[in-house]
């Protein structure tokens, strides 16, 4: 994806590094890398239609709002026959193994806290959202759904162990959780409304079962979009659950 012609004569650079410091050379240039390789290029805040232009971060890709956010899938049979294989598998998925993941500088799993940013009065967004997370911290971590259900996506499954562990350490003790839950517009907004509330508080049930509660859960239907609506991509993104700290 890095092979992209940027200059005026459709000059073509396949290594990253170099595609960067060349873009950062040419007042002109643009082009696509990954978020280690941004070295001393601008990075430009994208939006997809209707939605808050931001800019790539650990955060932002972490949590799957940024537009060009990808998952990275490791595939494996039920049963390797290489008893190695899920060995690999759980070690590249722990901390330990994300640990090396952001030594790469890479965006790692390992979940982490951003103070709000949210300020003042925001155009578009409901009122009690920006009430509940003045002077919040949102967790580095979404909770997404299959279409149409309350049923956790695959990654929202493994996420749980890790977001709890996290909740229950001393770095969150004392600090209220809120779930907020959104859906995509497909349907009519009362059913919407429905959807986001009752997936907060499956996330809430999932995290009270792992002895962590929440002292809020609720939902804002399919308000606050973080990707285009017109889509089956933009709407996975857009089913979600935040989890905040205040």
């Amino acid at each position: 994806m890095n092979d992209l012609h940027y200059f005026a004569k459709g000059t073509s650079v396949e290594d990253s590094s170099a595609l960067s410091d060349a873009i950062a050379a040419d007042p002109n240039g643009i082009g696509f890398v990954g978020l280690p390789f941004i070295r001393s290029a601008r990075a430009v805040a994208v939006s997809d239609q209707n939605t808050a232009a931001l800019l790539p971060t650990a955060f932002t890709v972490a949590r799957e709002d940024y537009v060009f956010a990808r998952r990275l899938f490791l595939y494996t049979p039920a049963n390797p026959p290489n008893p190695l294989t899920l060995r690999f598998i759980q070690f590249a998925a722990s901390d330990a193994g994300q640990e090396i993941v952001a030594k790469g500088g890479f965006v790692n799993q390992i979940v982490k806290k951003e103070a709000s940013t949210l300020v003042g009065p925001n155009a578009g967004l409901p009122a009690e959202y920006v009430r509940l997370t003045a002077n919040a911290e949102r967790l580095s971590v979404d909770f997404r759904f299959r279409t149409g259900s309350s049923q956790l996506d695959n990654k929202a499954v493994d996420d749980l162990d890790r977001v709890t562990t996290y909740l229950a350490s001393p770095t969150a003790r004392g600090k209220q959780v809120m779930l907020i839950g959104f859906a995509d517009n497909k349907g009519n907004p009362q059913a919407n409304q429905t959807l986001s509330d009752e997936r907060a508080k499956i996330v809430g049930g999932q995290f009270s079962s792992r002895g962590v509660l929440a002292g809020v859960s609720t939902g804002f239907g399919s308000a606050v979009p973080v990707a285009s609506n017109a889509t089956d991509d933009g709407r996975e993104k857009n089913r979600r659950v935040e989890v905040w700290l205040k």
